[in-house]
């Protein structure tokens, strides 16, 4: 099971060369975590949410929150519900994982998972938007880590793979709750700073510029007109 693995991958990660953990457990991850998403049937919960998503658009919900705010609030509490049930249970079962044919707990394990994780993103989408009314101005030093990111998505990878892999600082495995929740704040504060730093003087994020060119095939300038001409 996981479990018993979780000893060999803290060594192979923190003690492994680049060459050695891309070809070793890198690659391992990738096939296991690709076989994961179809078999879990990840895929089709992707496409739900991206449809939920562009559902809660059309409505109108993002634009105007406060004319939608009973429905909101319901939405939030309903999921809010949802997903701290679904994620303790999960938690709890962490580490029932096992092969083929599942367990029980593997079984109430995944479901949780499923219905818990994007409920509780739900929630937390529906909580800024009642509270953007009133929060506006504070919620707003979270828009720029917004508008870049895949740049921010991609750079936390890259940190963290200095942080905790081999060839970086190797402390991966050493981090109780506590540093990782720190360290992972630390890495959001530092994306504020650094994108709000950036926007001053750029219209997209590097990676933003990049995906827009290969999506309208044609070359777009990353510093044309001010910052409020470059917001959608």
């Amino acid at each position: 099971g996981i479990a018993g693995r979780w000893p060999s991958s803290v060594a192979q990660i923190t003690k492994g060369s680049f060459l050695s953990i891309l070809t070793g457990y890198n690659l391992e991850y990738i096939v296991g975590r690709s076989a994961g998403l179809i078999i879990g049937l990840r895929l089709p919960k992707i496409l739900a949410m991206f449809l939920l998503g562009l559902y809660a658009y059309r409505r109108g919900i993002f634009h105007d929150p406060e004319a939608h705010r009973p429905f909101i609030r319901k939405v939030f509490v309903y999921s809010m519900i949802i997903g701290l049930v679904g994620n303790v249970v999960f938690a709890l079962l962490a580490g029932s994982e096992s092969p083929f044919p599942p367990t029980a707990a593997a079984i109430a394990g995944v479901l949780a998972y499923a219905f818990g994780v994007p409920a509780l993103a739900v929630a937390i989408t529906a909580l800024v938007l009642l509270m953007w009314p009133t929060w506006k101005t504070a919620l707003s030093i979270f828009a720029p880590v917004g508008r870049m990111a895949l740049t921010n998505y991609i750079m936390q990878t890259v940190i963290c793979v200095i942080i905790f892999y081999g060839y970086g600082f190797g402390l991966f495995g050493q981090f109780g709750a506590l540093y990782a929740t720190l360290t992972a704040l630390a890495i959001f504060a530092a994306q504020i700073i650094t994108s709000t730093a950036w926007l001053r003087y750029f219209k997209y994020g590097p990676l933003e510029w990049i995906w827009r060119q290969l999506t309208y095939k044609k070359l777009l300038s990353l510093r044309e007109g001010t910052q409020a001409e470059a917001r959608p």
